[in-house]
């Protein structure tokens, strides 16, 4: 059971990761100043986190859902 909250809060986190894409980074400026370049540098950097965390965490429950699976199979 606890591997399955984790896969649905990595998918979850995967989602969100999008989200905060569309609305936080967006469409870039045609001429961004140099500190509109640092924010959107920092965002991508957040976004990539949130993805990442939720790729690992997908993966972590994915194998976790397979070995319980395989215990109740095995004698």
């Amino acid at each position: 059971m606890i591997f399955k909250i984790i896969l649905y809060l990595g998918l979850a986190l995967i989602i969100g990761s999008g989200v905060y894409d569309f609305i936080f980074i967006g469409i870039p400026f045609q001429d961004p100043t140099p500190e509109l370049i640092a924010q959107r540098e920092q965002q991508y950097l957040i976004k990539d986190i949130i993805w990442y965390s939720g790729v690992t965490l997908v993966l972590f429950g994915i194998i976790g859902v397979l070995i319980v699976k395989l215990r109740k199979t095995t004698p």
